[in-house]
């Protein structure tokens, strides 16, 4: 069994374990009342019934610490343990509850409290089936005292029962088994259904990844340019918050991988685009749309100062030169932009207006 389905289970269990504080207090009003109809001494059902109560009280406040959000993986064990220990405390007062029967009330209030008893042990195996442990430490801490008083207190009843009642413990402990198999086969189904749902959701995220990124300079790719454009043209309709874009294609580019091989190329586009990314601010997004050709977006850039100042910015990240192992480069590049809503307020104006501009200032060169 994997350690996660057995954290599970554990986890589980205390879970249900820590809500029972109710149901105990009632069983043990509900015993106390069959003991007082059956002629029971009152002052044996009020120590019997102190007893439940205070362990009652020590299960809430068990309750309390567990529903902590600072208890950690070791912490719940030993709250487990202790609850275990309730458990068998608990099992063995109830199984008690038939030493107040007085004897003349014994062979009629006998089978009754055997019936309840019965009821308590099908109902733990039932709640606690992912646990077999304490399900067994239960009943045997249940049935423990009930042979107990078959013994002491002999009768063809008791005799009777002094059969019965292991036998039947032996069922239910068999149906506590079969559903503790199921209750394990089912959440180590869901753990593993989990584990691929978390492998199916991480791989979806790696793809979108390399759907939306270059591989080369991990910059956003021309569709996550594409997609980053149309939110921005969006947020324009909506907010009317302007923005620009500019595009960037390197100045004879060629020349540096037909001289130095594409390995230099390569250093000198990562290179650049680490430059970019980090001159830019973080609201902008910066993409490497072809080979030698980049593209940002600038939201909030719409006077022509503002559009200056980021051209220079982009001019000198572009221009300082760039020393890639032993080869040293400098390089120009032609820079266009297009202003939203100036230039146009849609994708394929502001692109065209871009490409326009850049090819200008590439041709007066």
């Amino acid at each position: 069994m994997p350690k996660d389905v057995e954290w599970q289970l554990t986890q589980d269990f205390f879970r249900k374990a820590s809500t029972n504080t109710r149901p105990l207090m009632l069983g043990a009003v509900l015993f106390a009342l069959a003991a007082y109809f059956q002629q029971a001494t009152p002052s044996g059902i009020l120590i019997w019934l102190a007893v439940q109560f205070l362990l009652g009280i020590v299960l809430h406040l068990l309750t309390r610490q567990y529903r902590s959000p600072k208890i950690n993986n070791q912490q719940l064990l030993r709250f487990i343990f202790a609850r275990i220990i309730i458990g068998v405390l608990i099992a063995a007062m109830f199984g008690c509850s038939l030493f107040l029967l007085p004897e003349e009330g014994m062979s009629s209030g006998a089978p009754i409290f055997i019936f309840m008893l019965m009821m308590i042990a099908i109902i733990t195996v039932f709640r606690y089936a992912m646990l077999p442990m304490f399900s067994n430490v239960f009943l045997i801490s249940l049935v423990s005292p009930q042979l107990l008083f078959f013994v002491l207190y002999p009768s063809s009843l008791h005799l009777t029962f002094l059969v019965l009642v292991p036998t039947s413990i032996i069922l239910v402990v068999h149906l506590g088994n079969v559903l503790s198999q199921a209750n394990r086969e089912t959440i180590s189904l869901n753990a593993k259904l989990k584990h691929e749902i978390e492998e199916h959701v991480k791989t979806k995220k790696s793809l979108e990844v390399i759907a939306m990124q270059d591989p080369l300079t991990h910059l956003g790719n021309r569709r996550q340019f594409d997609n980053a454009l149309q939110v921005e043209l969006q947020r324009f309709k909506r907010y009317e918050r302007s923005f620009s874009i500019f595009y960037v294609d390197l100045d004879n580019f060629k020349p540096v991988n037909d001289m130095y091989g594409h390995d230099v190329g390569d250093l000198l586009l990562t290179d650049l685009a680490q430059r970019l990314k980090t001159s830019m601010r973080v609201t902008d997004t910066v993409a490497r749309i072809g080979g030698d050709e980049f593209a940002i977006i600038a939201p909030g850039i719409a006077e022509q100062t503002d559009i200056d100042n980021m051209i220079k910015k982009l001019e000198s990240a572009i221009t300082e030169p760039f020393q890639l192992d032993t080869v040293h480069l400098e390089i120009n590049a032609s820079i266009g932009w297009a202003n939203c809503p100036q230039d146009g307020l849609d994708k394929e104006a502001l692109l065209k207006v871009a490409d326009i501009r850049m090819y200008k200032v590439k041709n007066n060169r």
